[in-house]
């Protein structure tokens, strides 16, 4: 029976053991021993992922220099595996690197899976001096998942006027954009302007296209980014020409008018239905 009651003990002894060693943090930077106090002491309140990285709200006192690892759950046997080991920043809020306990942010450049089913956990180490003789203190950790993906931006609508000398780009923004729009004429840009504005306007001059090949329409590249984000949307219109006989005769006398005359000159609806914009285009550039 005392037997009995030992092995019980015995297992259960180990059994624990086991557990602290499955649920231990990673390895820290390795120890320098040199008897430096370090005086940092700090807890992770949340972790905040996204496509820039984690933001980790942090409360604590004495913080001069953070270091983190990175685990993810491994989705078959629930078990976390390292995929970052050291990650460290000298950018410590200042609001935890005082001798008073505060609450501050901390950002490190670690991405993550815009996946809200996958499971990390983050490990931090600090010190109270960024100093190469001073261990590391004891770890903390937290476990977060992936952010979820973010939705697909809604494209911007685009909208071209033409006037006598200019093409005006415009487009309807809730907040500031950057505009940008180009003249290309074979591989060649002959024209760019741009404006960072909300609801910006861009004009491209006509007479920009004279200075391309005179036997090529232009295309038109247009963009719109965030200048907070960098993300940016791009639309690409290549125009041609779909004109019968009497349509390019047509030009083709336009062209060779008189000013007076030139600014007299029409179009049918019938005349842009059969090759749209390329007509009004092909009136400046020739016709083909």
């Amino acid at each position: 029976m005392k037997l009995y009651g030992r092995v019980g003990l015995l297992f259960a002894y180990l059994s624990a053991s086991l557990l602290v060693v499955a649920q231990a943090a990673p390895t820290a930077p390795p120890p320098k021993a040199t008897g430096v106090l370090n005086s940092s002491s700090f807890n992770i309140q949340g972790v905040s992922p996204s496509a820039t990285g984690l933001s980790v709200s942090i409360e604590g006192q004495n913080v001069a220099v953070l270091n983190a690892s990175l685990e993810k759950q491994d989705p078959q046997t629930g078990n976390y595996l390292t995929v970052l080991s050291s990650v460290g920043i000298a950018d410590v809020p200042s609001e935890i690197s005082k001798s008073a306990e505060g609450i501050g942010i901390a950002k490190f450049p670690i991405l993550v899976d815009p996946d809200p089913n996958t499971s990390y956990r983050l490990w931090l180490w600090a010190k109270s001096a960024d100093s190469g003789e001073m261990d590391w203190g004891n770890a903390q950790s937290r476990v977060f998942r992936g952010y979820p993906p973010a939705a697909p931006a809604t494209p911007p609508t685009f909208k071209l006027e033409f006037g006598s000398d200019q093409l005006s780009v415009s487009t309807a923004t809730d907040d500031i954009r950057t505009l940008k729009a180009q003249w290309q004429v074979g591989s060649d840009t002959v024209a760019t302007e741009s404006t960072t504005n909300k609801n910006p306007v861009v004009g491209l001059k006509l007479a920009a296209l004279q200075s391309g090949p005179g036997n090529q329409l232009p295309s038109l590249i247009l963009s719109l980014e965030d200048p907070k984000t960098h993300q940016t949307q791009e639309a690409r219109i290549t125009l041609g020409v779909a004109a019968d006989q009497g349509l390019t005769q047509k030009v083709k006398q336009a062209k060779s008018d008189s000013p007076s005359k030139q600014t007299k000159a029409t179009f049918s609806w019938q005349d842009l239905a059969k090759s749209g914009v390329g007509a009004i285009l092909t009136y400046f550039l020739g016709a083909l």
